[in-house]
């Protein structure tokens, strides 16, 4: 539930530490619902959006074109509330013709999986179809996975006292083999945390496991005896009441985005924040955002009862009434000097590290049109030694737009355009020097394509390459992490009050965009106090 204590006072002050997508949207909203505020946002980056990073190039092969390339996340899930209050934004500011769809049936939905035998096979989207049949009884993926999925409704449930694996949970449901686990949720938590399996929280990662377990005995029982909730969204519920007069129309666009499974942005996701902090500057005097601002030290001023941070850009200090804390909690470790109970639970904090190399070709598709989809994924079955996460086929997502209002669909040339993960756990144990060699990556990735997509060796050094380390960009789920966070929260609130709070992705539901962001509506609406006045 959304806290109702009002804890700024009239016309006081909120430093944002973090100008990335959650502290610009905590700050968005948090105007909103007091504009009497002076909220500053602090960023020792130069650019919006933290690790979203719609980075454009000038193309050399292509007579100098500008093309963009996604250095971080470049989709949003239909489903998710989160997306409806996006959409929502993005219509606000009148840019809505920049959102696209993707649609269920199109090319661009079809995903893949990396098999044993380094050949990509199609995940079903139904449950009686070819492709169901090729991967459960064609393909070593399959070995083991029918008779897990038959015997898991006979095994004894088990009531979840304390927090586990997703690995040790599927092995208790699904048995020994260890098929679902290594074969293909694997993949999928290498394509969303890039960490694995068996060091990642159930409880943290999927609570639903551990829900319908207790409730129906079985994960595949539920399946036919569950049933819809048809409750409205409590983020949504909110976001209706204090953005949208309770005009109704939030719930409407996110049965409409629902149609979708993915949804994009023309000119990059890192459009969001940059359209978010444009609209403070120009439309908010009382919200600042400072660039290029460490802030190394927070303490509590004793005298005036408010919060002072220290920048390392020519030792700025600033004083606030309330200070929200955006970034990975890997990275304020330094903040809490004399801090010892603090530091020590930060000292917990884990994080991975992804490399992504980003291939571009222009007026020729390289990809395969049997294997053209959203991409593919590698599960942990596979020996890789490459240390390969995944594959995004942007090209083919982007050749699929659609305008989400009326519209023309986007004509374009014939190109490629591809992103390779690379690393996660995979890197946890190699030096420096190596995670940041590009030329050893960019070889890597060449001759991964190579094998897996028969993309021809002219046509690799044809293309345009870049290459980027996210050092320590997702957070690690670890086991016990929802106490974790818990327990550094009490630490923190014991210390200065109500007068610092956390958000960011390492406090979040997850880690995607949406995640984030009903994080942060949920902590701008806390702060405020508007529900106090009710």
């Amino acid at each position: 539930m959304i806290n109702s204590i009002a804890k700024v006072k009239c016309n006081g002050s909120v430093g944002v530490i973090g100008s990335g997508v959650s502290g610009l949207t905590f700050a968005y909203f948090l105007n909103k619902l007091r504009p009497d505020l002076r909220i500053t946002i602090l960023d020792n980056q130069h650019k919006n959006g933290g690790w979203l990073y719609s980075y454009t190039f000038k193309d050399e092969n292509d007579n100098g074109k500008e093309v963009m390339v996604e250095k971080g996340p470049r989709t949003l899930r239909g489903a998710s509330p989160g997306t409806a209050i996006i959409i929502d934004t993005f219509e606000k500011m009148g840019q809505i013709e920049k959102v696209q769809t993707i649609e269920s049936n199109c090319t661009a939905n079809r995903k893949f999986l990396l098999s044993t035998n380094d050949k990509l096979v199609q995940v079903p989207n139904k449950l009686f179809s070819m492709n169901t049949f090729n991967l459960l009884f064609k393909d070593p993926l399959g070995k083991n996975v029918l008779s897990s999925v038959l015997f898991e409704p006979f095994r004894k449930s088990k009531p979840l006292t304390k927090d586990e694996t997703v690995h040790e949970f599927l092995s208790r449901r699904f048995g020994p083999s260890n098929a679902i686990s290594n074969n293909f949720l694997s993949a999928i938590y290498h394509g969303i945390y890039a960490d694995d399996i068996k060091k990642i929280s159930l409880e943290k990662t999927n609570p639903a496991f551990y829900n319908l377990e207790k409730q129906h005995g079985s994960i595949i029982k539920s399946l036919f005896n569950s049933k819809a909730n048809n409750e409205p969204n409590e983020f949504l519920v909110k976001y209706d009441k204090y953005f949208n007069s309770e005009n109704g129309s939030i719930f409407k666009l996110h049965t409409q985005l629902k149609e979708f499974p993915m949804l994009g942005i023309l000119g990059g996701l890192q459009s969001l924040p940059n359209m978010i902090a444009d609209q403070l500057i120009k439309n908010s005097p009382n919200v600042h955002i400072q660039r290029n601002e460490e802030i190394v030290s927070l303490n509590e001023n004793k005298k005036t009862n408010r919060i002072t941070l220290q920048s390392n850009k020519d030792k700025n200090t600033y004083e606030f009434d309330h200070v929200m804390i955006t970034s990975n909690p890997m990275k304020i470790k330094n903040l809490f000097e004399g801090e010892d109970d603090i530091k020590k639970e930060l000292e917990k904090a884990k994080s991975v590290s992804t490399i992504l190399i980003n291939y571009y070709l222009p007026n020729k598709d390289v990809i395969p049109k049997n294997l053209q989809g959203f991409g593919y994924l590698v599960p942990q079955i596979n020996e890789n030694k490459e240390k390969l996460l995944g594959v995004i086929f942007d090209s083919v997502i982007e050749k699929n737009f659609k305008p989400f209002e009326e519209g023309e669909n986007i004509l374009v040339n014939d190109y490629t355009k591809l992103t390779l993960m690379l690393g996660g756990h995979y890197i946890e144990n190699l030096s420096e020097n190596k995670i940041n060699d590009s030329k050893y990556w960019i070889n890597t990735s060449k001759s991964l394509l190579t094998r897996h997509l028969n993309v021809s060796k002219t046509d690799l050094e044809n293309g345009h390459w870049e290459f980027t380390v996210a050092k320590n960009g997702l957070p690690r789920f670890f086991v016990n992490y929802t106490e974790w966070s818990n327990n550094l929260k009490s630490l923190i609130s014991s210390k200065y009050g109500d007068k610092v709070t956390m958000g960011g992705m390492g406090f979040a539901k997850g880690p995607g965009v949406p995640d984030v962001i009903m994080k942060s509506l949920h902590d701008s609406i806390a702060l405020s106090g508007v529900e106090n006045k009710e």
